[in-house]
């Protein structure tokens, strides 16, 4: 829907469809799938051994909706401009080489 909304709204302003998916899937992984994870599992006290991936990805999860905030808010209202998006997918390299790394090392 996003992307469609993109390509439909070309040389216009950003509409909300794009932040509002980014925001909705991540409150989607972050409740949803953890609760129906912790329910499958069973009866006995669930404890995770390798918090490595997790809080890296917890950590970038903070850090996007700032990066978020700080683009569409602060830097260049309403608009992401070349560097943010290059910016944006060096981030997103550095997330799965530290993910992978963290689970690696573990």
């Amino acid at each position: 829907m996003s992307v469609i909304e993109s390509l439909k709204d070309l040389g216009k302003p950003a509409g909300v469809l794009g932040p509002a998916s980014i925001v909705g899937s991540g409150a989607f992984n972050l409740f949803v799938i953890t609760g129906i994870s912790i329910l499958s599992v069973g009866d006995e006290p669930k404890i995770i051994y390798d918090l490595g991936v997790y809080a890296t990805t917890a950590l970038f999860s903070l850090f996007a909706y700032s990066w978020m905030y700080f683009c569409l808010e602060l830097y260049t209202p309403n608009e992401i401009d070349l560097n943010e998006a290059w910016l944006t997918l060096f981030f997103f390299i550095l997330l799965v080489g530290l993910s992978f790394a963290a689970d690696k090392y573990k």
